[in-house]
């Protein structure tokens, strides 16, 4: 469930999607015939040291340790770091994306989206103050040199 949450944020934060078509379409997704885990506490510990110990983000690791325990073969992912570390448990990592579509979706973000990091977060502060602070949105944006560094 870490991973439908995780997918929310990120379509509507990062991407811009509007939140309610991602409400939709997640809950279509969820009502499908896929598996949902819940999280318990055993899950949550076992993410915790996989996290720690291969460096990978809770909602990754969750999903490993939830692929081992039921016996998965295969994640997708597009993830590099949860694909490498698919290899050391003996899953088979396969993107969801072939070369055409991933070049697409590597084009669109360099046109849409600012660099990973710092960047990206201070566009996000950039919109936010832009909704109700007009002429904070503009110093701020003059300050960090067009969302480049820190203000």
């Amino acid at each position: 469930m870490l991973v439908i949450l995780e997918a929310k944020a990120i379509l509507t934060k990062v991407y811009g999607v509007s939140a309610e078509l991602v409400s939709q379409k997640l809950t279509e997704l969820v009502s499908g015939p896929i598996i949902v885990e819940e999280l318990d506490s055993e899950t949550a510990i076992a993410a915790f040291g996989l996290a720690d110990s291969m460096g990978l983000d809770l909602p990754d690791a969750v999903l490993l340790h939830s692929a081992q325990r039921n016996g998965a073969q295969w994640i997708a992912t597009e993830d590099q770091k949860l694909s490498q570390s698919c290899g050391h448990f003996g899953l088979i990592a396969e993107s969801p994306f072939d070369l055409v579509l991933r070049q697409q979706v590597a084009a669109w973000e360099l046109t849409h989206l600012p660099a990973k990091g710092l960047p990206r977060v201070l566009r996000q502060v950039h919109a936010w103050l832009e909704k109700s602070h007009g002429e904070a949105a503009q110093n701020f944006w003059s300050m960090s040199g067009g969302g480049s560094h820190l203000p």
